[in-house]
């Protein structure tokens, strides 16, 4: 990503002009140097001796190897180098990235602390916006399934916002049941596997939230596999609002997450670090309810 000029202090545009000028001088010896001393090379003393021009070509290789070092020590040193770190991740991969590199911004994720900038969706609100919305419709017995920090493959040592959300907002109203709340995988598989396993158990919710959109297709198959109808028997709600969501039969509600705007954030981020601000920002950004025929929608899409 090139940065313009005007954000850039004069210290690290001194650096970059050093760099280039660097650069320019290896490039100098590699398409004007060398081709000139191959052509003239029989001209100059011992230029009929292959053994001796092999050795001062040798030489130059050599030299511009060694070249490399400072070089690469300058870009290491005076580099504009930043990085966008996406998704959850453990304290330990946190600090081996930080130790690499500390010009850092997280993408969809913060971590615990306010040491970092980041920018993520508001998960806690989210899940509460979600479930007021089942509420209005008169759902009272709503299921979760989701994922934790000891059982997803995909996460290591996190916690996934949307379960304590959920648990928080049931207890506050008297209707959290330890039952209605399976955990696994935030995988398609899981999503089928924890569904099946619930309407298996006799606890059949009125509702049911998955933790993504793609544990809500294994939601749905088992639904369908059990003879149970959307939203019928059981309404289903989810998170993400990936393509796929509206075209599933029903459409499934969903909470669309604005992963456009975080990319988007997450550069604006970068470029004022390169600006030169120091303060860590936590940017933290909402999400809507799409209301589809997953729930009593009546068949109609709407937003809240």
């Amino acid at each position: 990503m090139s940065i313009p000029a005007d954000r850039m202090s004069p210290e690290e545009r001194r650096a970059g002009a050093s760099l280039a000028a660097i650069f320019a001088l290896r490039m100098l010896g590699l398409f004007l140097i060398l081709p000139v001393f191959s052509v003239y090379a029989k001209t100059l003393p011992g230029g009929d001796n292959l053994a001796l021009v092999g050795f001062a070509l040798g030489a130059y290789g050599l030299t511009q190897a060694l070249f490399q070092i400072p070089y690469g020590i300058a870009s290491d040193l005076f580099g504009r180098k930043r990085v966008i770190v996406i998704g959850l991740h453990s304290g330990a991969e946190i600090d081996w990235v930080m130790s690499h590199n500390p010009n850092v911004v997280f993408a969809d994720f913060s971590p615990v602390g306010d040491e970092h900038d980041s920018v993520r969706s508001d998960l806690d609100l989210a899940m509460r916006k979600l479930l007021q919305a089942l509420d209005d419709q008169g759902y009272r017995r709503m299921a979760f399934i989701g994922w934790d920090i000891t059982s997803s493959r995909s996460t290591t040592s996190i916690s996934d916002r949307r379960l304590p959300a959920y648990q928080d907002w049931m207890r506050a109203k008297g209707r959290y049941e330890p039952d209605l709340c399976r955990i696994g995988d935030n995988t398609e598989q899981s999503g089928y596997e924890l569904t099946l396993n619930l309407l298996q158990s006799g606890a059949r919710p009125d509702a049911l939230i998955t933790g993504n959109d793609n544990m809500a297709v294994g939601a749905y198959r088992a639904i369908h596999e059990s003879g149970l109808k959307i939203p019928g028997d059981i309404a289903v709600a989810s998170f993400n609002d990936i393509p796929v969501a509206q075209f599933l039969n029903p459409p499934l509600t969903t909470v669309r997450l604005p992963a456009e705007e975080i990319g988007q954030n997450a550069v604006d981020l970068l470029f004022e670090q390169l600006s030169g601000r120091s303060t860590p920002k936590c940017i933290l950004l909402s999400s809507r309810v799409i209301l589809r025929a997953s729930t009593r929608g009546k068949g109609k899409s709407g937003v809240k």
